[in-house]
């Protein structure tokens, strides 16, 4: 690896990947903060837009000025942040839908065959693949080189980064069609991952055994968010809960309209969080009462992310891009788009940078197209 990456590399280990300028992986960071200190325009236009016709699940990735895409068909490819010209593609001939990391030079994906497979982000030359017996659905994270993902073969995995090495794997508790569908957050001691089955589980990251476990009233398909020694957690039966990470228990419970269905945004004092009816709260993050709701319009499937002047970007599933202030929930600016949105928009110092259901990649900046 090159000294910048190893540095890199390090820092982010370090530090966990706090507020920053690039998104590495689903959420930002290994504990899904969601934040950028990026600050995106109050008026964007839009830049460019690149077509792939097939849909788009998983949130783009954007670092060193390129925008990392997976789809649905199983391609893997670069884009110039820029200009949305095409860098490199691979085929990985299996459906992707978890959000990919980036790794040093690596781009480290997940397929529905089970596959992980590590590209070189450069060039998109395979380096290293692991076999798991089921579909990743959970999309990875990763801190101090090691990666930290569910597979439906019912095993939580870590994997060393560099090589794709196995390190440990536990076993989860769930029924015959169960799965581990939930992105994990991982802390400095703790990797914490949910089931289908509501089960949720700390293990020591280090090497995989297992800390504590509670069960929720329902399945756990979105993100587990960690910060300051809780977890923020939503769950199929439209409550968001709030669990110490120390011995899991809880905190606060609310219970939503609909189901929740992306990971929450934690502030300074308010909890944000989306559901399947369009509704997006805000919830005091000390007792979890309702501070407001706002409806959105259609469906809402992903955590709205948060740039450094405090403004949150969101999409529907009915297209609708939007800006808005996360203390007033005023709407600064909104943008109808061809497709859906289901993936998490990625924030950096050129803007913002979407993916849709019809297959299109957009990307809003400054100034004129």
């Amino acid at each position: 690896m090159h000294l910048p990456l190893m540095l890199l590399a390090l820092i982010s280990g370090l530090y966990g990947y706090p507020a920053q300028a690039e998104w590495r992986m689903l959420g930002a960071d290994a504990q899904h903060s969601s934040r950028s200190e990026a600050v995106i325009p109050k008026q964007p236009r839009l830049q460019w837009q690149t077509d792939f016709g097939v849909p788009i699940y998983a949130s783009p990735l954007i670092i060193d000025s390129t925008v990392y895409i997976t789809t649905a068909s199983g391609k893997v490819a670069a884009l110039n942040l820029n200009t949305g010209q095409t860098r490199w593609e691979k085929n990985l001939n299996s459906p992707v839908s978890a959000t990919p990391l980036i790794w040093g030079s690596l781009i480290i994906v997940g397929a529905k065959n089970g596959v992980v497979t590590a590209l070189h982000r450069f060039d998109g030359h395979p380096r290293w693949r692991y076999q798991t017996g089921g579909k990743i659905l959970s999309a990875p994270v990763e801190r101090d080189g090691v990666i930290y993902f569910g597979s439906n073969d019912l095993y939580f995995y870590a994997l060393n980064a560099d090589d794709g090495s196995l390190r440990w794997r536990f076993s989860a508790r769930d029924y015959k069609y169960g799965g581990l569908y939930a992105s994990p957050a991982v802390d400095e001691k703790q990797v914490y991952f949910g089931a289908k089955n509501g089960w949720v589980y700390a293990l020591n990251r280090h090497d995989g055994s297992l800390k504590w476990w509670t069960r929720l009233g329902s399945a756990i398909y979105a993100p587990i968010v960690e910060q300051q020694g809780r977890l923020y957690i939503g769950a199929y039966d439209r409550k968001l809960t709030v669990l110490s990470s120390e011995d899991g228990g809880t905190l606060w419970q609310s219970t939503l309209d609909d189901w929740p269905q992306g990971a929450p945004l934690v502030l300074d004092d308010r909890v944000l969080i989306a559901s399947r009816s369009g509704q997006l709260y805000a919830l005091d993050k000390t007792s979890g009462q309702v501070q407001w709701n706002k409806s959105l319009g259609q469906e809402l499937r992903h955590a709205p992310s948060l740039d450094g002047d405090g403004v949150a970007v969101i999409g529907t599933l009915d297209g609708q891009l939007l800006t808005l202030d996360t203390q007033s929930a005023k709407v600064h600016w909104q943008q109808q788009l061809k497709g859906g949105l289901f993936a998490t928009t990625a924030l950096s110092q050129q803007g913002f940078t979407a993916a849709t259901l019809s297959g299109e990649v957009v990307h809003f900046g400054e100034g004129r197209r």
